[in-house]
C-alpha cells in the first residue's frame, strides 16, 4: 500500500504455471491470465474450476481476483483449451491473447447480454486468440481467431495485437503476413467488434523480437531487440550500432 509494508502472501502449486501476467483492474482488483491444469481445483476460490479433458489438459485461464482480503480470491474466471500470454484493461473491458488448440471442435465463451454465441465462437483455425470480456464478470463480448499474440494493447477505438516469428502468419483468408527473418508482426482491429484493420511484419533481414508493450495517446510503442543490421518501421530506420562491436550482436529498439 502507501508504505510498501508487507501485507500477504500466497503460494499456488502447479496448477497455475508458465507465462503469468497480471493486469491493475483497478482498486484492489487484478486480471490474472496464465495456464492452468486441474480437476475441480481450488486455486480460485472460493470458485472451483476444471481445466480441459477433465483436468488432463491445460487451459488458458484469465480471472479477476480481488486482493483486497488476505489472500486473492476470484471473482470470475474464463478457461479455453489452450495458453494465455497477456491481458490489457481498457475501461470497463479486459483483452486477451494466447493460444488456442484445435482439435476439430470450436470454443465457446459464455457471452454478455449485449453480445450473442456466435459472436464469442472461435475455432483456433490460426493458432490464437483476441477476446473482449467485460472486466464485471468475464462474459464475452466477442472473441476472434488470429494468430498466437504475446502482447495485446487498447484504447477505446482499437486494439492492437503483437508477436514475433519466422513463419508467415495468417489472419484470415485474404491476410498473411510474411516477415523477413524473424519480425515483429502486429495486428490492429476495432474495440467494438474485433474487425480486422491490417497487419504488418517490422524489422530488418535478420532476427528482431518483441518484448513488451505500451500504449500511449497517440498509439501504440513497442520494446524488443534486434540482431539486424538496421530495422525498419515505416518510413524509420534505425542502425543496430552493436554491429560495430561484433556481428550478430543484439541492440535494444
Amino acid at each position: 500500500g502507501a508504505t510498501g509494508a508487507f501485507m500477504w502472501q500466497k503460494d499456488y502449486d502447479e496448477a497455475l504455471c508458465g507465462r503469468a501476467k497480471m493486469s491493475s483492474a483497478g482498486g484492489e482488483k487484478v486480471i490474472f491470465t496464465g495456464d492452468f491444469r486441474g480437476n475441480n481445483s481450488n486455486v480460485f476460490a472460493p470458485l472451483t474450476s476444471t481445466s480441459c479433458d477433465g483436468g488432463e489438459s491445460q487451459s488458458a485461464a484469465i480471472a479477476c481476483f480481488d486482493v483486497s482480503a488476505d489472500a486473492p480470491v476470484a471473482d470470475w474466471a474464463v478457461m479455453m483449451c489452450g495458453g494465455a500470454s497477456a491481458t490489457f484493461v481498457q475501461g470497463d473491458f479486459v483483452y486477451a491473447v494466447g493460444y488456442l488448440e484445435s482439435w476439430g471442435a470450436s470454443t465457446t465463451l459464455a457471452h454478455a447480454p449485449s453480445s450473442t454465441a456466435a459472436k464469442c465462437t472461435m475455432t483456433g483455425e490460426h493458432g490464437g486468440y483476441l477476446v473482449k470480456l467485460q472486466k464485471s464478470d468475464g462474459k464475452c463480448v466477442w472473441a476472434k481467431d488470429v494468430p498466437e499474440f504475446s502482447r495485446v494493447v487498447a484504447d477505446a477505438n482499437s486494439v492492437w495485437g503483437m508477436t514475433s516469428d519466422d513463419d508467415p502468419m495468417k489472419f484470415d483468408a485474404n491476410s498473411t503476413v510474411t516477415p523477413n527473418g524473424r519480425d515483429l508482426i502486429m495486428g490492429k482491429f476495432s474495440a467494438s467488434d474485433g474487425t480486422g484493420h491490417w497487419a504488418a511484419a517490422m524489422g530488418g533481414a535478420d532476427s528482431d523480437r518483441m518484448y513488451d508493450m505500451a500504449i500511449t495517446p497517440l498509439g501504440p510503442v513497442a520494446v524488443g531487440y534486434s540482431s539486424s543490421e538496421s530495422t525498419t518501421v515505416g518510413d524509420v530506420t534505425v542502425n543496430n550500432l552493436q554491429q560495430n562491436v561484433e556481428t550478430g550482436q543484439s541492440a535494444l529498439f
